[in-house]
């Protein structure tokens, strides 16, 4: 796989876009890219996402495009099943509790894949620096619940 590029748009400031390449071959053909933006501010400054993004496949014997997909929530998904196969694969198995830093989409992601992986741990409280992250609550009857 080709290294990610990164656009650095004075990333304290405002933000930055990566591009992220990549080819599948033997069974599965295709190669694409995945433009995913990431501005801290945005959700402060404009009441939007703090990331987007945009995947684009295609053919790799012509090029022409096959897909354009809203990448969003397939990139917050893909981080969060990156936290349940490293948990079910890593944690000790007498681990009790799993913990994250924050509460947002990427939080989200990463305590819907810690609930699909065959884990001890129980629940613990939500922390988050945000003002109000409504957005989780403490569970009330052993594993942690999210409201979508």
């Amino acid at each position: 796989m080709p290294s990610k590029v990164i656009l650095d748009l004075d990333e304290r400031k405002h933000g930055r876009i990566n591009a992220m390449p990549a080819h599948l071959g033997s069974d599965v053909k295709m190669c694409g890219i995945k433009w995913i933006a990431g501005f801290p501010n945005n959700p402060v400054r404009y009441n939007i996402p703090r990331a987007n993004a945009l995947i684009v496949l295609n053919d790799p014997e012509t090029g022409l495009p096959v897909a354009i997909i809203e990448g969003t929530q397939l990139s917050a998904l893909r981080t969060g099943a990156v936290t349940g196969v490293g948990a079910r694969y890593l944690a000790r198995q007498n681990s009790r509790v799993a913990g994250l830093i924050g509460a947002g989409v990427q939080s989200r992601t990463q305590i819907d894949a810690l609930l699909a992986v065959p884990l001890p741990m129980g629940p613990e409280p939500v922390i988050s620096a945000a003002a109000n992250p409504t957005a989780m609550t403490v569970p009330t009857a052993g594993r942690p619940r999210l409201n979508h």
